[in-house]
């Protein structure tokens, strides 16, 4: 798709059962439900995944309260497990001068929702954009840490920003930085509004464009479901640390199985008013099935294509923020 690896990066909290050990401090999270005061112990998973072949191409597994996503995602970026000349689509909480920069010095593109406010903290604060409406601007600056005439005096030409050093971006040997940044606001068919960071080039990728794309990222949200709770993420056969993260790089290879099966399935995609799909929690049991020798390949395949959902764009829902408990290996059935 437009020449680019469409990939998404992003986190999700993976609840253990642990035991109520100091070693295992840093993993806990304290819940806010007032009926329940048993802390929770939780992983924080960053993931980038491929949002046209539906499969991870790298993870980090880290503790819960310290974790930094974009620091991990720094990280991740630097071991290169994932395909060149990417595109980077990432939700709120990524937009970072240094991230932009490193996926810049690589050769990839990036697209990051960032808040769309000019509040305190905001990334928007301080650009010469306007408060109403939507825009599309494209600018160019030397940013930098450093505070002195020059800088004051020219305004349109330098940008201070408050930042760590980074061998991308600025650091002792390299006090000024020369970036081109795209800022786009749109505006959703509800009202919302929504302000996208991107360094693709307007003439190919117009705000509809981006719009779409930034949609796509969605996939990585339902592939979270789909490994929690159709491929029993969250039901756990053990409690030490390793052994857990064992089991957590397992259902994701798992999951990367199943994506990779159906795939390569052959099928009719138009049937009448909707398009169709294979139906991933049904297509993850076949493998699984598969994995312990109770089917065979064409059994796998056939009872893939037996059950079929079709492909209904554009619904939305509100969105369950409920806390779930650890399954406790005494209940576990998988």
């Amino acid at each position: 798709m437009y020449n680019l690896h469409i990939l998404s990066v992003d986190g999700t909290g993976v609840t253990v059962p642990m035991d109520r050990i100091n070693e295992n401090k840093e993993y806990a999270r304290v819940r806010t439900n007032k009926d329940c005061t048993r802390p929770a112990y939780q992983f924080h998973v960053s993931c980038i995944y491929d949002l046209i072949n539906e499969r991870y191409c790298d993870a980090y597994i880290e503790p819960f309260r310290t974790h930094s996503e974009t620091h991990v995602f720094s990280v991740m970026l630097e071991r290169k497990n994932f395909p060149q000349k990417a595109l980077f689509i990432a939700d709120r909480g990524y937009e970072s001068y240094l991230l932009m920069a490193q996926i810049q010095h690589d050769g990839n593109y990036f697209l990051i929702r960032a808040r769309e406010d000019f509040g305190q903290g905001s990334m928007i604060k301080g650009y010469p954009f306007p408060r109403d409406g939507t825009f599309d601007k494209t600018v160019t600056y030397n940013y930098t840490k450093t505070q002195n005439k020059r800088t004051k005096a020219n305004p349109e030409l330098y940008k201070r920003v408050a930042t760590r050093n980074s061998p991308y971006f600025i650091n002792k040997e390299r006090p000024y930085v020369k970036m081109t940044l795209r800022f786009v606001m749109i505006v959703l068919p509800n009202g919302q509004k929504e302000c996208l960071i991107t360094n693709l080039p307007a003439n190919k990728f117009p705000p509809e464009t981006l719009k779409k794309l930034y949609c796509i990222r969605w996939k990585i949200e339902t592939s979270f479901r789909l490994i929690k709770y159709s491929a029993n993420l969250l039901e756990f056969h053990s409690k030490k640390i390793e052994f857990l993260q064992q089991e957590i790089w397992a259902k994701m290879i798992f999951y990367n199985f199943t994506t990779t099966i159906t795939q390569h399935l052959r099928y009719k995609r138009d049937r009448g008013k909707y398009q169709y799909k294979p139906n991933m929690t049904n297509a993850l049991q076949m493998c699984k099935d598969y994995l312990r020798n109770a089917k065979t390949p064409n059994d796998v395949e056939g009872h893939i294509l037996m059950e079929m959902t079709p492909i209904r764009d554009g619904r939305s829902f509100k969105r369950d923020k409920s806390r779930h408990q650890s399954v406790f290996t005494t209940f576990r059935h998988n």
